[in-house]
């Protein structure tokens, strides 16, 4: 009788532990992923392509802005890096630079409009999967989105619904 409970206790512990592993994934914070991809296009920044718009219909103004550069701003994990917009042709990207955060599951990359107090995006868009959580990398913004009404970017917990980290655009 013993044996059939040691058994039983036994399977019921096992299966707890896969599902733990499986679900969870505690080993993500013990593995990093590290990313070098080449920057995709020029850097721009929102205001230097507004002032050029403006230009446009003054030839004598000159736009003396710096492109942008965001810094994480960390949530639940401490991340560090830099974010930046960069513009090939027609397609914007979002850039990570030098990004050191945590490894995690199901990690997203958002841009939203707004953010709630706790870092859970408003009206956002989903760009993809975090392609590392160290180095460099870039995430196409669909072409029919306008990045100049996202003001943020967002690395996205989905599975707990957690903000890792955000930076405005």
């Amino acid at each position: 009788m013993k044996s059939k409970w040691f058994i039983a206790c036994s399977a019921l512990l096992a299966g707890l532990l896969v599902f733990v592993f499986m679900y969870f994934e505690p080993h993500k914070l013990f593995l990093d992923e590290k990313s070098s991809e080449v920057m995709k296009g020029e850097v721009f920044s929102l205001e230097e392509e507004t002032a050029k718009e403006i230009n446009t219909s003054n030839e004598s103004a000159t736009s003396t802005t710096i492109p942008m550069k965001s810094q994480w701003r960390s949530r639940e994990h401490k991340t560090s890096g830099d974010v930046l917009l960069t513009k090939d042709n027609e397609t914007v990207y979002v850039r990570f630079e030098n990004l050191k955060t945590d490894n995690g599951p199901d990690l997203k990359v958002y841009i939203a409009k707004d953010l709630q107090d706790d870092g859970t995006p408003i009206d956002f868009v989903n760009l993809g999967d975090l392609k590392a959580n160290i180095g460099d990398a870039n995430y196409a913004v669909p072409k029919e989105i306008n990045i100049s009404d996202y003001n943020y970017v967002i690395i996205w917990c989905k599975r707990f619904s957690v903000s890792f980290a955000d930076a405005e655009i």
